[in-house]
């Protein structure tokens, strides 16, 4: 199961759940446990690693040697790290996606955006624990050949979350449901036709992450486009 686990840092939930429950069956199995008996004992029990811990450490590691390489190329050609699981869906999943997420204007990705103008995403996440202030942080990855090259993207007053979730004030307790509505202005310094992937996540007082989602978009002409009384 350990063989090639790098591969799997990325893997959607589903795909991991599978492989947890081989090794909970393998676990029970070798000791004849009764059916009663918790995953989480047999575990500690054997001192064995989760598939999703385990799959998120080992290429963690992995990347971490590469990164101290003396060879040059090899060490900036790769780096950790960690990322979102999958691109926005609208289908709810565990971990660090939302359980939904809404782009204005587009149904299927890449999503195109006018420059000049607000990207507007809704997003409706479950809080993993208690928080008391929330920021969103934004990353355009530009591919260049083999490349993607992350860029920080500024997202102003906009990183404020707190300031735009929907009917609900921070700080926010363990499991609540928030209504979150994300912006991020797309500035002219992106050209026209350009197509990056846009990272956001959402993170607490203290950096830990609470959510984590992908946004495929293509920059296409401002709108012209004008609401007159």
């Amino acid at each position: 199961m350990t063989y090639a686990s790098p591969v799997f840092a990325h893997a959607i939930p589903t795909t991991l759940h599978k492989l947890q429950v081989v090794q909970n069956k393998f676990c029970q199995t070798t000791i004849d446990a009764p059916w009663c008996v918790r995953n989480s004992v047999l575990h500690r029990h054997f001192d064995f690693s989760t598939v999703s811990k385990y799959k998120t450490n080992a290429p963690k590691r992995l990347f971490t040697s590469v990164e101290s390489n003396p060879n040059a190329l090899l060490s900036l050609t790769f780096s950790y790290e960690a990322l979102c699981p999958n691109h926005v869906t609208r289908t709810a999943n565990p971990g660090d996606l939302p359980l939904g997420t809404y782009v204005e204007g587009c149904r299927d990705p890449p999503c195109q955006l006018p420059q000049l103008q607000d990207a507007v995403i809704h997003v409706l996440f479950r809080t993993p624990r208690d928080v008391a202030t929330l920021s969103t942080l934004a990353t355009a990855y530009i591919r260049l050949g083999v490349l993607s090259i992350p860029i920080a993207y500024d997202l102003q007053e906009n990183s404020v979350t707190c300031n735009f979730l929907n009917g609900v004030q921070c700080p926010l307790q363990e499991g609540q449901i928030v209504d979150y509505t994300l912006r991020m202005h797309i500035e002219s310094f992106f050209p026209i036709g350009t197509s990056v992937t846009v990272e956001f996540r959402v993170v607490d007082e203290a950096s830990q992450p609470v959510l984590c989602i992908r946004v495929p978009i293509t920059i296409i002409a401002p709108s012209t486009l004008r609401i007159t009384a």
